[in-house]
């Protein structure tokens, strides 16, 4: 009987599906971003927010400060937070760090793209600038920008379901305001098997 019931929760937890909204707003002073993640169907979620981004000038020196908060359902409220000074060449550094892990795993990486469900994909942009002429163009501009980087990510196998792509002049005050919400989920037992591989390109 338990033997039972626990091969029953095994079949669950690995057919189930961790889904994840990743939504960025940037709004002038209203910047940040929001990462829910939502375990065994829904039971277990858990949030991440960054509001983005304080540029500080500290002894000549340009520094992005970061601050994070992430809390979960399974304790009340907040469970971190997080304050972070980064500097240009910090953020350099952290980007070289990715590149050099994405290199390394791509095989696993590659394989948890494929077998994701790309859901969603809303991307707005408001663009207004002083002269309606600049607004037109840059607004132009970034639509055509936004196809470039649609058409590279269906090379790499993420294809949303459903896509929603706009580019919006604004000629009647000067902002620049986007918004993205973004929704994908993957089954725990993919993730199961692209953490063999991760072991297996680690160790081997």
């Amino acid at each position: 009987m338990l033997v039972g019931i626990i091969i029953v929760l095994l079949i669950l937890i690995i057919m189930s599906n961790i889904d994840i909204n990743i939504k960025f707003l940037k709004d002038n002073k209203n910047d940040e971003i929001v990462i829910t993640v939502k375990f065994f169907y829904g039971i277990y979620k858990y949030k991440k927010e960054i509001p983005l981004i304080d540029i500080d000038i500290e002894n000549r020196d340009v520094k992005l400060e970061i601050n994070e908060e992430s809390e979960d359902t399974m304790t009340t409220g907040i469970i971190s937070e997080k304050n972070e000074k980064l500097s240009i060449q910090d953020i350099l550094n952290k980007i070289k760090e990715i590149k050099k892990i994405i290199r390394k795993y791509h095989m696993p990486i590659d394989y948890l793209i494929k077998k994701s469900y790309w859901q969603y994909l809303y991307w707005n942009t408001e663009v207004g600038l002083n002269d309606p002429a600049f607004t037109g163009f840059f607004t132009g501009l970034i639509y055509i920008l936004k196809t470039n980087i649609f058409s590279f990510l269906f090379s790499k196998n993420i294809c949303f379901k459903e896509l929603d792509l706009k580019a919006i002049p604004n000629f009647k005050s000067s902002k620049v305001k986007t918004s993205i919400n973004c929704i994908f989920s993957i089954k725990m037992g993919y993730i199961i098997i692209a953490g063999l591989k991760f072991l297996k390109v680690k160790y081997l």
